[in-house]
């Protein structure tokens, strides 16, 4: 039996208007009814993560040829920068990929 409705929009309780009664002979067991909906982002916030995941990878390519480029100079450590580069990048393309996927521009 449902008593109530939660109105997420206006924080309200909305009862029923019919008398609460039990027929059974034990009381009611509780559940919870989950409702899912799309719920889609500020277009503001998520344009601006948009923006910065571009420039991120960006740079991380920028970075990636520069070291590439001077590997055989002594003073560029080619082994972690290369790879700390390459996983920044590799992270802010999944940003951007599933921030693109979740929502058309």
């Amino acid at each position: 039996m449902k008593v109530a409705d939660f109105d997420m929009d206006t924080d309200n309780i909305i009862f029923n208007k019919q008398p609460i009664t039990w027929h059974g002979s034990t009381p009611p067991m509780d559940r919870i009814i989950h409702e899912n909906r799309k719920v889609q982002p500020n277009k503001v916030i998520q344009s601006l993560l948009i923006v910065l995941a571009s420039l991120g990878l960006v740079l991380a390519f920028i970075f990636l040829a520069v070291n590439i480029k001077y590997a055989s100079h002594r003073y560029v450590d080619m082994n972690l920068n290369v790879w700390v580069y390459t996983l920044t990048g590799q992270m802010f393309a999944l940003i951007l990929i599933l921030s693109l996927q979740s929502q058309n521009l």
